[in-house]
């Protein structure tokens, strides 16, 4: 049976636009975080959108990637401020292990050192969370019990972003604001800067980390 080009091309056709009225149909869920589907505004989904977006809200991506990069040793020099008119900051060395965990979706740093002559150890997670178009960190270390969050968006710029969240003052028990600023000098070196606010809301940097690879 002999089939014409034309009919080639309206089948070609008729499946492009398919798709195309498929990844429509998908694209506005992806701006919402699935567990939130139930009461976003947006008429039901069917079983097969229900699983694309659940495929794309797992699927590692290029910001996934970019923290790969980091997988390594790195050789850390830490220097801490007590407060806004602290001018003799404290200098440490710390060494870094970066892996990626749970299949490359979050990357994990263990810090480890001697801090105020204490063994120090933390570490950080840090994702991408393709719902949201959020990178997401974390932060835990055995000189406390809480656990730092902190969001933020990509600026045009994917070599410097800042995440921004909010920590308690364990004396004072008040909510302090942070900011935190990630720079990617070169492949090999980054810059971890944490800005905190003191008791009259005036934003100081606390902390300041130069990391570079070993190799």
């Amino acid at each position: 049976m002999k089939i014409s080009i034309l009919s080639v091309i309206a089948v070609i056709a008729l499946l492009s636009s398919c798709k195309e009225a498929e990844d429509k149909a998908i694209e506005p869920y992806l701006r919402v975080h699935p567990l939130d589907l139930a009461t976003a505004p947006m008429s039901p989904l069917d079983s097969t959108i229900s699983k694309k977006v659940w495929e794309a809200y797992k699927t590692p991506g290029d910001v996934h990637q970019m923290l790969a990069a980091d997988t390594g040793t790195w050789h850390e020099e830490m220097t801490i401020w007590t407060g806004s008119k602290d001018v003799n900051p404290q200098k440490f060395s710390l060494v870094a292990e970066s892996t990626m965990i749970l299949g490359g979706r979050f990357q994990q740093i263990r810090h480890t050192g001697k801090v105020m002559g204490t063994d120090f150890e933390g570490i950080a997670t840090t994702g991408f969370d393709n719902s949201m178009g959020e990178l997401v960190a974390t932060w835990m270390d055995n000189f406390g019990t809480g656990i730092k969050s902190v969001r933020g968006t990509f600026k045009g710029d994917p070599k410097f972003f800042t995440l921004r969240g909010e920590m308690i003052d364990p004396i004072t028990k008040a909510k302090k604001t942070i900011r935190e600023n990630f720079t990617f000098i070169d492949s090999d070196t980054r810059k971890f800067e944490l800005f905190e606010t003191d008791d009259y809301n005036n934003e100081y940097k606390s902390m300041e980390i130069i990391m570079k690879r070993n190799k």
